[in-house]
């Protein structure tokens, strides 16, 4: 039991060494930043993870089973469930790159890490789904609205805000009635300000 215990240990290692010189390979510039986001804690965690869910997702789809595959054979089998993990890491933009991996500190990090690289496989891959990644998407959408529609607000107060600056400097208080001599639009903004 010892040497089995061994031997499997020792593949895993195997494993993990292949596929994070994969990752450093794919982008030797990247992998060297001190203060990047490939190798910092949330993304060793979120990688492996990932592996994990890779090799079962493989299982499903080809029907084989990773601890009966040889070393070589089971490379080549999750190799292409990886690849697009690889090709982001080699051609992403920095700002793509940072903004999509920098995650903030707090036990989330790690899921939402590893979330992130799962939305990468799933764009090339539709039916990997790992447990949670569906919540995960809802609750990234919930908030992207959120925000959005915060920002939408904030803009359309703003650009409002500065167009009654601009008429109140160029016209006084009684702008709306100097400046303004669509009867339409003085309509329209009586309507609203009757809602309001």
């Amino acid at each position: 039991m010892l040497l089995e215990n061994e031997a499997t240990l020792n593949r895993l290692v195997d494993l993990l060494t292949w596929y994070f010189t994969r990752l450093r390979d794919a982008n030797l510039a990247r992998w060297e930043e001190e203060k990047g986001y490939l190798r910092n804690n949330f993304g060793v965690a979120g990688r492996i993870r990932l592996l994990g869910e890779v090799c079962t997702f493989m299982q499903t789809e080809t029907k084989q089973t990773a601890a009966e595959l040889r070393f070589k054979e089971l490379t080549k089998q999750i190799e292409p469930y990886l690849e697009p993990v690889f090709k982001y890491v080699a051609e992403a933009s920095d700002g793509a790159f940072n903004g999509r991996f920098k995650v903030m500190f707090g036990s989330g990090g790690p899921k939402v890490y590893f979330f992130e690289l799962c939305r990468i496989v799933r764009d090339s891959f539709g039916g990997f789904n790992p447990s949670g990644f569906e919540d995960h998407i809802a609750e990234v959408s919930a908030e992207v609205s959120a925000e959005a529609e915060q920002r939408w607000k904030w803009i359309n107060d703003t650009v409002h805000d500065h167009v009654v600056s601009v008429l109140e400097e160029n016209w006084g208080d009684d702008f709306f009635q100097a400046a303004i001599s669509n009867k339409n639009i003085k309509a329209d903004c009586y309507t609203k300000s009757w809602r309001r």
